[in-house]
């Protein structure tokens, strides 16, 4: 059996984890319910065999060459859950002055 078909086996790197954390950061501040993602098939598998993939809100379309997918995340303290129980993830974090303020300029 091929390991990284395992689900045990995949992760995701903790520049993804940091992605995930701020855009639910931003989400949170911002007062929104749920963002949308697109993402290639490549990183598609890897967000599913981690249990971090969204959910699908069309059917995988060819943007260019490149098979993609428009996904939502639900904003909130369940997704950063899911995020942090991924491995060699937990100690990640993001800082949060940072975010509120960068998050605040783009409204400016």
């Amino acid at each position: 059996r091929n390991p990284s078909s395992r689900a045990d086996f995949a992760k995701i790197s903790s520049a993804t984890a940091e992605l995930g954390l701020a855009l639910n950061e931003i989400g949170k501040l911002a007062g929104i319910s749920h963002y949308v993602a697109v993402y290639d098939a490549h990183m598609h598998r890897l967000l599913q065999r981690t249990g971090c993939a969204g959910d699908p809100i069309s059917e995988p379309q060819i943007i260019g060459s490149v098979l993609s997918f428009a996904v939502t995340y639900e904003v909130g303290d369940d997704w950063e859950a899911v995020i942090h129980k991924q491995p060699g993830i937990g100690s990640v974090t993001i800082d949060r002055e940072f975010v509120k303020e960068f998050t605040y300029s783009l409204a400016a």
